[in-house]
């Protein structure tokens, strides 16, 4: 019985094995040692087969969780967009200083429809001079033409080069800068 057993161990069940093991008829070293690799690779297979176990809490996350989580995820994207939708666009330009416009150019394009050719103004280009450190810099900056800007713009014509208006510039380069036309004229 021992010799037919022993010729094909993969028949056998674990508690043969073990009895096989345990049986003191078997002398060989050789054998026994085969059955126990048998033995420990039935285990091993056995252990990857099964899926593994986690308790109920770590499968399932309660209630709370999901709401914390998702809170925090909306917190996060909405001051995210907030930041970027509200932030002064103008931010870096930290420093401020009075500058004169000396040039207002329009910028016009036409139009060609089936009434035949319109003039269209775009907006206006502002040219304006400003001193930092007693040393002079220029720029420009472009004008929408809208209702908005429509009394600005009037203002502007009226007082090339005489009204003074607020030129905001970056600390470390004074050279860029940008005409503030929230605050766009100052009494002298």
């Amino acid at each position: 019985m021992v010799k037919k057993d022993l010729n094909d161990l993969k028949n056998l069940t674990d508690k043969e094995l073990l009895d096989l093991i345990e049986d003191t008829r078997v002398k060989q070293g050789d054998l026994i040692i085969r059955l126990k690799r048998e033995l420990k690779l039935r285990k091993e297979l056995e252990k990857l087969s099964n899926p593994v176990s986690f308790s109920k809490q770590q499968n399932e996350p309660n209630k709370k969780t999901n709401y914390l989580k998702l809170s925090i995820s909306l917190l996060i994207i909405s001051s995210i967009v907030s930041y970027y939708t509200f932030r002064d666009p103008n931010a870096e330009y930290s420093k401020r200083t009075i500058g004169t416009i000396n040039e207002l150019v329009e910028l016009t394009t036409y139009s060609q429809s089936f009434r035949g050719m319109s003039h269209i103004l775009l907006g206006y280009i502002a040219k304006y001079n400003y001193q930092v450190d007693s040393i002079n810099y220029g720029g420009q900056t472009f004008i929408k033409s809208n209702v908005k800007n429509s009394h600005r713009i009037k203002e502007i014509k009226k007082n090339l080069g005489v009204k003074k208006f607020v030129i905001r510039y970056k600390d470390n380069e004074p050279d860029r800068s940008v005409l503030d036309l929230d605050k766009i004229i100052l009494d002298d």
